[in-house]
């Protein structure tokens, strides 16, 4: 009647991580292994803006986010990030209600 159990072993953890590239110097690993960074702006200094967060360009499960193999490489793309991004993004939303500092 009913189907054979069957072993539901977890996986060692990490080994099932998906692979990431690290977005300073290329190198590529399992993302147990890298150093990820998510930055968001909760108040873009307007009450008819929402917060936001930087759309990133690396998702996992969905999770918008940047990634590095280094804590040097990590300070390279959070700084990137907030240059090119969340800034870009900042302006341009804040510009949207006739802010334009």
């Amino acid at each position: 009647m009913l189907q054979p159990l069957t072993d539901k072993t977890e996986p060692v953890q990490g080994t099932d991580s998906p692979t990431v590239t690290c977005e300073a110097c290329g190198k590529t690993g399992p993302s147990h292994l890298m150093i990820n960074f998510m930055a968001a702006i909760g108040s873009p200094g307007h009450h008819t803006l929402n917060g936001f967060q930087c759309p990133g360009s690396g998702q996992i499960d969905g999770r918008p986010e940047h990634w590095a193999c280094s804590t040097e490489c990590w300070l390279l793309v959070a700084r990137a990030c907030l240059d090119e991004h969340l800034l870009v993004l900042l302006k341009s939303a804040r510009q949207s209600v006739g802010i334009v500092h």
